[in-house]
């Protein structure tokens, strides 16, 4: 799910000593969590120790440990990322189903019930120690040493409960953040609509490479969804291939100076999770559009922006990554010509 300005600082996320037991895991009630304190040692349960290093499923013992528990919102695709606040942290991690039984932690210490994920590779310091599961990846479990620091994605249904073991090798830890994505798959038979907001129009005119953008055809209030830009997953850094698309909107506001436009920021996040996150992180995605117009001779008078969050999705469960893309957008609406 499913990109440069920082997204707001926040406050650490307390992780207790006793979080590290299975019986006191964190309940996540929404898909961001974090940034933590860092996990310190144990708890006073050892739910995992004593395994062989080459175990594709365990890890060897626990070091610095957090457990969390999760529901899923909606059937369809889980994956997730790990992101540690320090690149030298190497976490490793194994997921556990839930399967509503008694002693479900004790269980899983005496291996009764086994992870349906695991990856306990290296931390890989060129994608910044991040794990997790992936839509790309194809192992469901990864061992220890080199290799893909994420594992393949879980099927899920709705109101499935998983149990996730996280656990930092190296002592001195910065702690990390959480990001669980859902790509639902079957949308509810009913949805409540938020009061107020409509589906947006959308004008997309194309050619090879970047968004015609044609004057002649757009009223003030209409619309204009600028189709390649795009940003790395939850991050305000564009990917290198807006530059022709960022260069095209520049030429076009440089050859009509009483151009006034509003640069609108969208996100594809499922819908009702992290409203907060979520609003700005298209708020910081439009600043971004705004800024690089300013610094390139743009008088900011012309200009405005607004982060839409979530609130405007042209498909509300998308079923393949063209539809995430429509909906993880940025539009510019003429304000004057």
């Amino acid at each position: 799910m499913i990109i440069g300005v920082s997204v707001h600082a926040q406050t650490k996320a307390d992780i207790t000593p006793q979080n590290a037991d299975c019986l006191k895991a964190i309940n996540l009630k929404d898909t961001v969590f974090g940034p933590t304190a860092p996990p310190e040692k144990f708890g006073t349960e050892l739910e995992v120790t004593g395994n062989d290093k080459k175990s594709l499923y365990y890890i060897e013992q626990e070091h610095h440990t957090v457990w969390y528990t999760f529901k899923c919102p909606c059937a369809g695709q889980l994956t997730f990322d790990i992101i540690p606040e320090s690149q030298n942290d190497d976490y490793d991690f194994l997921l556990f189903k839930f399967d509503a039984g008694k002693d479900y932690c004790g269980k899983i210490a005496r291996k009764e019930i086994k992870p349906i994920r695991s990856n306990i590779a290296r931390n890989n310091k060129a994608v910044k120690s991040k794990t997790g599961l992936s839509l790309a990846a194809t192992d469901s479990f990864v061992h220890s040493g080199p290799g893909n620091g994420y594992s393949k994605y879980v099927d899920v249904r709705k109101d499935q409960r998983y149990y996730l073991l996280l656990d930092n090798v190296y002592t001195g830890g910065k702690g990390h953040t959480i990001k669980l994505h859902y790509k639902c798959g079957t949308p509810p038979k009913s949805t409540t609509p938020v009061a107020g907001v409509t589906k947006p129009t959308v004008t997309i005119t194309k050619n090879d490479t970047v968004t015609k953008i044609d004057l002649t055809k757009l009223s003030v209030g209409n619309t204009l969804a600028l189709r390649n830009i795009n940003f790395y997953p939850d991050e305000t850094r564009m990917m290198p291939a807006s530059v022709p698309e960022l260069n095209n909107l520049l030429k076009v506001m440089k050859e009509n100076p009483k151009l006034k436009v509003e640069i609108g920021g969208h996100v594809d996040g499922p819908l009702m999770m992290h409203a907060k996150w979520y609003q700005e992180l298209s708020d910081d995605r439009a600043k971004t559009i705004y800024k690089y117009l300013i610094k390139n001779k743009i008088d900011e008078s012309r200009l405005k922006w607004k982060g839409y969050s979530n609130t405007q999705k042209i498909f509300d469960f998308p079923k393949n990554e063209d539809e995430s893309k429509a909906n993880r957008r940025v539009e510019i609406k003429i304000l004057e010509k």
